[in-house]
């Protein structure tokens, strides 16, 4: 199934079994806008009856004990894409990291599982003990003055935000401190792409992770940093 996207001056076409992306420039597509948002409807509508949240984050401030973890687990909703946040990434953390995934793989109803960690050796292990999982790198720092976006097509899941502006049903964060766990929603931030000012004309908007916090001014949504990719021209900013 191919899935279209319309921008200002560009479409993206995704392909929703590969996850591969193109672009190709609006001249000559006979799609109306009506069209395009219609099959999006459609698209939202996929397995909505399965799980409670499109998304699930789980954070590990500290590790809890196998026995607590499973506790917790046990009481969690269904998510349709589980991601995992990865920060202690030592040598004497990689085993409890690869226990504690493995028991949310196996305790908690999902149709995938993200790992997101740093470009180090934790990410190698994590590759091969998880060939199943998606692992991705966290935010990359650079020095450019323009918003650097991620793109990550996933198959009937569209648009998974790392942090906010959220296309999907629902968002949860699972915070873990040894012993004890906190839930935490983020309605606030289900801000949808074609809600915040410029990127409503990106053709990438459906597929973008982002990290920063939506602002508002005279009830319109925009983001405080300029994106690396200009919608308007169809083109990057160098």
């Amino acid at each position: 199934m191919i899935y279209l996207v319309k921008g200002n001056s560009r479409s993206a076409l995704i392909d929703m079994e590969t996850g591969e992306v193109r672009t190709v420039p609006n001249e000559g597509l006979n799609l109306s806008e009506g069209e395009s948002n219609e099959v999006v409807q459609r698209m939202h509508l996929h397995g909505v009856n399965c799980y409670e949240y499109e998304l699930m984050d789980f954070h590990f401030q500290e590790m809890p004990t196998a026995g607590e973890l499973q506790s917790h687990l046990a009481k969690l909703p269904g998510a349709y894409t589980v991601r995992v946040f990865i920060k202690d990434e030592s040598k004497s953390a990689t085993q409890s990291v690869i226990e504690s995934v493995r028991s949310i793989s196996e305790n908690v109803y999902h149709a995938g599982i993200v790992l997101l960690v740093g470009d180090g050796e934790l990410r190698e292990t994590l590759e091969k003990e998880f060939n199943w999982a998606k692992v991705m790198e966290m935010g990359a720092h650079n020095d450019s003055k323009y918003h650097q976006p991620v793109f990550l097509p996933t198959p009937y899941a569209i648009t998974l935000a790392r942090e906010n502006n959220l296309f999907h049903h629902g968002r949860v964060t699972v915070v873990f401190k040894g012993s004890t766990v906190s839930i935490h929603d983020h309605q606030q931030y289900n801000v949808p792409k074609h809600e915040i000012e410029v990127c409503k004309a990106c053709e990438f908007r459906e597929i973008c992770y982002d990290d920063r916090v939506p602002l508002t001014h005279d009830q319109k949504y925009y983001y405080e940093t300029e994106c690396a990719y200009d919608p308007i021209a169809g083109k990057w900013n160098e």
